[in-house]
């Protein structure tokens, strides 16, 4: 396997892509894992596959934005939903206590009834 493929499956495996940064800043960081790690050089194993190893740099980066901005899509999403069903709750106890009120109100309605017409006939 050549060293450009080795590098691609190793980042596809452990790298983590910050999205905030852009393709330069990544290749910095990957050169720097390097030789924290006592590797050669990142440039040096690359050589005439820089190029390519920087459009596979660009296209992960491209995707990770795209999955951190569906991530912050689906967190808000997932807030209104929370927001949502604690309105519904709200209402749902609203009407228990309506209902309560309202087979509770019957018998009061009718003793006042029963009482103005026993009042009639007095």
């Amino acid at each position: 396997m050549s060293g450009l493929r080795e590098i691609i499956e190793w980042i596809k495996r452990e790298w983590i892509f910050n999205p905030e940064n852009d393709v330069d800043v990544e290749f910095e960081r990957i050169s720097d894992q390097f030789e924290k790690d006592n590797r050669s050089a990142l440039a040096d194993i690359l050589r005439g596959d820089q190029a390519e190893f920087l459009d596979f740099l660009g296209s992960r980066l491209s995707r990770v934005r795209s999955e951190s901005k569906a991530d912050k899509e689906i967190t808000a999403l997932e807030q209104r939903a929370s927001e949502l069903e604690q309105s519904i709750e709200r209402v749902q106890q609203r009407i228990s206590e309506g209902v309560a009120d309202v087979i509770a109100e019957p018998t009061s309605i009718i003793g006042k009834v029963s009482n103005f017409i026993r009042g009639l006939f007095r």
